[in-house]
């Protein structure tokens, strides 16, 4: 009886701690000290930001509420904000120069969103459907034009030579439909360089497609500080440690109730 019940908090245990696995490995792991300390506490982003700050430069931190400077970025300047932290209820992005730069913080509300493909992807997702549909026009097309993302108006390049067959296993299965019913599918590589962008392929030539809703977002750039993560409490190893605790101690006063150990005659 002993042994079944420890068999079943062992791996209730197991189950608990799965889901710590996932989450660590679902996220890039910046090479900075405050994140590492509040990892549990931050949330990944993955978006580009212009520098818009009222001094004409924003500062980069070496953490969140921090008077240590690392550097100060001229406005105008794209910066990549991998992860968002909550301190004190203001938002803050971690910026990643690279292994030989720096990383640092920045407040959020210096910041503009860039309406990339990115940022596309974020607010579109949920309307993504793998594309099994035909790809002739594209195949016969003359040219193809590659978009920055569907509705954008802005071309990020035209493909002007002959395209095979090979266009079905090169990284096209992801697609999305407009208001308009034409169909898109996403290019992450190309050989032509022209990587992470959308191709039309209801309309693969048509140099004119625009979707006033979408280029209305991409005018009208929010502000950083939109983007918020919770706000730090109890962490998630432990509150794992607390549900496990919880369940030892549950299952240790069933046993006490209920089972009672075999007398000798």
């Amino acid at each position: 009886m002993l042994k079944r019940v420890f068999a079943f908090i062992a791996a209730c245990v197991i189950m608990l701690s799965a889901p710590l696995v996932v989450f660590a490995d679902a996220i890039y792991e910046p090479q900075d000290d405050f994140y590492y300390r509040n990892r549990n506490y931050c949330e990944y982003l993955q978006l580009n930001f212009t520098a818009n700050g009222a001094d004409g430069f924003v500062s980069v931190k070496q953490e969140p509420g921090s008077d240590n400077e690392i550097i100060a970025i001229e406005n105008g300047e794209t910066i990549h904000i991998y992860i968002i932290y909550n301190h004190r209820g203001e938002s803050w992005g971690l910026c990643d120069r690279g292994w030989t730069l720096y990383t640092g913080w920045i407040k959020m509300e210096q910041l503009l969103l860039v309406y990339d493909y990115l940022a596309f992807e974020k607010e579109h997702k949920d309307e993504f459907y793998k594309y099994n549909g035909s790809y002739e026009n594209v195949i016969n097309a003359e040219k193809i034009v590659f978009w920055t993302y569907p509705g954008s108006g802005a071309v990020a390049g035209i493909y002007d030579e002959k395209i095979d067959e090979s266009i079905r296993i090169n990284s096209y299965n992801l697609a999305y439909k407009d208001a308009e019913g034409r169909e898109w599918i996403y290019a992450k590589y190309f050989p032509n360089g022209i990587n992470n962008s959308w191709i039309c392929v209801s309309d693969p030539e048509n140099e004119d497609i625009n979707i006033p809703a979408i280029t209305e977002q991409r005018e009208n750039p929010m502000t950083g500080d939109m983007f918020t993560a919770p706000s730090p409490g109890l962490s998630l190893p432990w509150a794992v440690v607390i549900m496990v605790a919880a369940l030892i101690i549950g299952t240790a006063v069933l046993i006490r109730l209920f089972w009672t150990p075999n007398k000798k005659s």
